[in-house]
């Protein structure tokens, strides 16, 4: 008790230690015996001359009583805990003096599940006190159990358990341990299902494809990043991207906050560095001035690796045998630390240049222009202008659009294709050439009408009082969710409409 209130032991959440301290103060006499073939085999003797019913540390010759020797051990064996609370030391090499009981006694975290926070955790503490005098570990982190995707308990009989080996034969190792360690939030269950697995398996394709483009780039090369004077907007950008996960994953770690810090590294390695990176560093390679732009591939790729190597040992291991050829494994590379790259203006900046490639791509769509049919654009950026200025290659390279002028204020009046960032930075498609606007009117007067209906059938179903008291939850949810997104749909739509004129 004291251990956890004085703070020796930590249990994650904090919301377990009431939980532990209520259970260790009101404890109650609990049966010790299990009829079981394996286990620590009760030590208590029964003798037959006179019936007496006695403990012992040693095994005895006699009865202690009557000095009988036709005495027998009770058959049962302890309750597995008895033997599971040992497990701290006992592997170690107690009750001996070992040199890895020295070492590894005691250790620094626990992970286990919530379950057996009064079975296991309890027991190992005050066993380690008594046998060690001191306690088997400094942090306990309780999780949550793995259920099937509707939040079930897996059980043969309701046919929902998923066989981890079977799932690591279909999809990999590694992508079995992403998707649990992506929504491991300490304490609390964690749904899982084969789609979520899929796309852990498509984020390894990902880094794959992204350290094959790497290599291939640099051509055995491996550049250092020395000098960064010479590095250009996107270079210093996704440095300091770079910094800032560096300091969220260990902040993730200290904190035992895994989903947040899996979602910080798949933002940055899937969007920053892959979507946004990788493609702004085609612009620069094979020109005159790529070397600094080959450094920062590899420099960023280097931490990329080392930072999901815990969590994806498998793929980051074998992709660190080609990045870095001949070097010690990555399992035994040091763990990166921030650099001083750090650039709030330059991340405002690119984030700036995001939107309105957004916003133009998202046009494209909205008005179904063919993806490699390049309009012309016409850019109002009011004080942002001299940055835009700087990236108009870089927007007409990524959004895949004509010619981009940039002018002081777009003309007023009706247009097919116009939007506005969060800015305030305003960009028009001329789609004059694209579109028939009576025609484009119609199409997307129909699209309004299908909307319509389905906001009608789901607000029908919703309304239904024994829909919505008698369907399973799940299913009531995915209504709402239809009538929300049919209701953004018509709301997209109708700006569309509006922006053609009457």
């Amino acid at each position: 008790i004291e251990v956890v209130q004085d703070g020796s032991v930590d249990l994650a959440p904090k919301r377990f230690e009431k939980a532990y301290l209520d259970w260790m103060e009101n404890l109650r006499d609990w049966c010790i015996s299990r009829q079981l073939w394996w286990g620590h085999r009760i030590p208590v003797w029964y003798c037959d001359g006179c019936g007496e019913v006695f403990a012992s540390l040693e095994d005895p010759d006699s009865c202690r009583r009557c000095q009988s020797s036709t005495i027998r051990q009770d058959q049962d064996v302890l309750d597995t805990w008895f033997s599971s609370q040992l497990w701290p030391f006992s592997t170690l090499g107690w009750p001996d003096e070992t040199d890895d009981l020295e070492y590894f006694y005691p250790t620094s975290v626990l992970v286990t599940g919530y379950d057996i926070l009064y079975l296991w955790v309890a027991r190992m503490i005050f066993s380690g006190m008594y046998c060690m005098n001191d306690v088997p570990f400094s942090h306990a982190l309780m999780t949550g159990l793995v259920r099937d995707f509707e939040g079930r308990k897996m059980s043969k009989s309701a046919g929902n358990v998923m066989d981890p080996l079977d799932l690591i034969e279909r999809y990999g190792a590694d992508a079995l341990r992403y998707s649990l360690v992506s929504s491991a939030i300490p304490g609390n269950d964690t749904n899982s299902s084969e789609e979520r697995i899929e796309g852990a398996r498509n984020f390894a394709n990902k880094l794959w494809n992204a350290t094959r483009f790497v290599l291939l780039s640099v051509d055995g090369e491996r550049p250092d990043l020395t000098d960064t004077s010479s590095l250009s907007l996107t270079d210093r950008w996704i440095l300091s991207r770079l910094d800032a996960t560096l300091e969220a994953v260990a902040s993730g770690y200290e904190d035992f906050a895994f989903a947040e810090m899996v979602r910080v590294l798949y933002r940055f390695i899937w969007s920053e560095y892959c979507d946004w990176y990788i493609e702004l560093a085609k612009l620069e390679l094979g020109g005159p001035n790529d070397e600094p732009t080959k450094a920062v591939l590899v420099h960023a790729l280097d931490r990329i690796l080392r930072l999901l190597h815990p969590i994806t040992p498998f793929i980051t291991e074998e992709l660190w045998s080609r990045l870095r050829p001949g070097s010690p494994k990555l399992i035994r590379s040091d763990w990166p630390e921030p650099g001083s790259h750090r650039d709030q203006e330059i991340e405002g900046t690119m984030e700036r240049f995001q939107d309105v490639v957004g916003a133009l791509r998202r046009l494209k769509v909205d008005h179904g222009v063919p993806p490699g049919r390049r309009v012309p654009v016409s850019i109002s950026a009011g004080d942002f202008a001299s940055e835009v200025e700087q990236t108009l290659d870089a927007i007409r390279s990524l959004a895949k659009v004509g010619e981009v002028t940039l002018v002081d204020a777009l003309q007023t009046g009706p247009s097919g294709g116009r939007t506005i960032t969060a800015a305030g930075i305003e960009v028009e498609m001329d789609l004059e050439d694209v579109i028939d606007p009576a025609v484009e009117r119609g199409r997307i007067a129909r699209r309004i009408e299908e909307a319509d209906e389905d906001i009608a059938r789901a607000q029908g179903k919703l309304s239904n009082e024994q829909f919505v008291s008698k369907a399973p939850e799940t299913v009531v949810s995915k209504e709402r969710q239809k009538l929300e997104d049919a209701a953004a749909a018509r709301a997209k739509l109708q700006s569309q409409l509006d922006a053609l004129g009457a």
